[in-house]
């Protein structure tokens, strides 16, 4: 409860407390992770399960010993069934077509189709984040805690998240989907994707070595993909590939990377050999260099996260050099950072997150920097006009694309379900659902979609892709603090006695994490 209430200004961190909660309910009184006398964990690598042992001392049958937990059972989902799915959506009937179902290649704790490209024939490319939320991580977590930034962590490996390695997805005729890469553990996931001229790269998240580029740039067959020799250009405390995007002017590709430690670059790659790196031009790249676009031929602009703000960084490829946009100052937003940037109709539409306010969307013209504000708020007034209630908080757009004149965004619904009051199934307030948002002219927008398309616990549309024929591929992310405990680390730490019903099975895991002080 400590770490939560030190960044109770972060919403998300509350779904940390998951697992203490069903320990509250349990026991009626607040359930602390307390130390044990006897300590039977053994320190791994950071790629391994932590807080799980093999060693037979540390093992009891289920049954044996009386249980203090008394836990009301209430309905709970099958987290087996549930992950990171993609649907096609047709933007005129405003329907879609879910085409993968208990997470893509049918594996839960790909949690998130984390990102996607489309290849030259609109085949479909798309990144995972494999993940399963780990409550015998929590102490280890807390003892590796560095600041509010090494939050981020979550997301490219940490004590949280028990990971079997990300994997990319090509799709196949008929909707169907096969893995063409499946990575080594510390790789995560990948939470970039790009079709940059002609061939596919996708940027890992590895907090352990250091996320790496894995591209089929090398081979003719476009199924086979391999680690880009980047020259030693990524450092090992680059830990995410945040952001890719191409310059119509040099034709390279240029990156944006985390890197809590050191700070982040921006990279430039020529597509064969030649890499260059940024990371102290005298403007503050905060934590992260998030995302990035071409404003204009010749101009890339890339969006920072710097905890308590942001910048809007531009590099002029004519005169080699760095400079900033002015930022609006009459924005009254708690800003956490950039997670939007299109350029769209002469105008350039900038994303803001806000894990306390809901998502900020501005624009300026791109001739003239004059900024116009659109929402403070994640569009809640926009949610009461159309539907009622503010059902989602939208921290933030989370995707985003252009089809037949229409600007659509895709939003993080937040952790949290706005739209449910306390009582009944607890878990309710956790089954937050994304939201899809278009708009004709940049100003008004429409709600399309409020309900994830029907998928429970899907709080995110964290990937879009628009085709040729003008389609969407909007890809999922489901709700990462929901663990399957018929999968590792608990079937490791537990062995094969529990049955995987969560209701079952909480009172054991309550039980261990209290004997020995997880």
């Amino acid at each position: 409860y400590d770490i939560m209430l030190s960044f109770r200004n972060k919403n998300v961190i509350l779904s940390i407390a998951l697992g203490s909660m069903l320990a509250s309910a349990a026991h009626g009184e607040n359930a602390k992770l307390t130390q044990s006398n006897t300590n039977h964990l053994e320190t791994t690598e950071k790629s391994k399960v932590r807080g799980a042992s093999k060693t037979p001392e540390t093992r009891r049958k289920l049954g044996k010993g009386k249980s203090k937990c008394n836990l009301v059972p209430f309905d709970l989902p099958d987290v087996s069934e549930l992950g990171g799915e993609v649907h096609q959506y047709d933007p005129d009937k405003k329907k879609s077509k879910k085409l993968t179902d208990n997470g893509l290649g049918k594996d839960s704790i790909n949690k998130y189709a984390w990102s996607s490209a489309l290849d030259d024939h609109d085949d479909l490319y798309v990144g995972t984040f494999n993940a399963n939320f780990n409550l015998l991580g929590v102490r280890a977590f807390e003892e590796n805690l560095e600041g509010p930034e090494s939050f981020l962590n979550i997301w490219s490996g940490s004590p949280l998240m028990y990971s079997e390695g990300g994997a990319i997805y090509k799709q196949k005729k008929k909707g169907n989907f096969k893995q063409v890469l499946k990575a080594s553990n510390n790789h995560v996931g990948f939470r970039k994707g790009i079709n940059h001229m002609g061939k596919m790269y996708f940027g890992s998240s590895n907090s352990e070595t250091g996320a790496k580029i894995f591209t089929n740039q090398y081979s003719e067959d476009s199924d086979e993909f391999k680690i880009l020799n980047d020259s030693f250009t990524l450092h090992p405390n680059d830990v995410s590939i945040r952001a890719m995007c191409t310059s119509s002017h040099s034709g390279h590709l240029y990156i944006g990377t985390e890197n809590v430690y050191d700070g982040p670059a921006i990279i430039s790659y020529d597509g064969d050999s030649s890499w260059e790196r940024w990371d102290d031009e005298g403007i503050d790249f905060g934590f992260a260099v998030a995302e990035c676009t071409e404003l204009s031929v010749g101009k890339m602009l890339f969006g920072t996260w710097n905890g308590g703000g942001y910048n809007l960084v531009v590099y002029d490829e004519v005169h080699e050099s760095f400079s900033e946009l002015d930022l609006p100052d009459h924005l009254d937003h708690n800003t956490n950072g950039v997670m939007e940037l299109r350029v769209w109709n002469g105008y350039l539409y900038v994303g803001l997150l806000s894990y306390e306010d809901g998502f900020a969307l501005i624009r300026t013209d791109t001739e003239t920097i004059s900024w116009e504000i659109i929402t403070e708020d994640g569009f809640y007034q926009e949610q009461i006009d159309q539907i009622g209630l503010p059902k989602a908080k939208n921290p933030y757009p989370w995707s985003s694309a252009v089809v037949n004149g229409k600007y659509y965004i895709g939003t993080f619904a937040g952790v949290l379900n706005r739209g449910v009051g306390m009582g009944g199934n607890p878990l309710d307030l956790f089954d937050s659902r994304a939201q899809l948002w278009s708009s004709t002219d940049g100003t008004e927008w429409m709600l399309e979609e409020h309900d994830a398309f029907g998928e429970e616990f899907t709080y995110g549309f964290r990937t879009m892709q628009a085709t040729s024929k003008g389609d969407l591929y909007i890809g999922t992310a489901s709700h990462l603090f929901l663990p399957d405990i018929s999968r590792p680390p608990y079937t490791d730490y537990f062995g094969e006695g529990l049955s995987g019903d969560l209701n079952k099975d909480i009172c054991e895991i309550i039980d261990r994490i209290e004997e020995f002080g997880i």
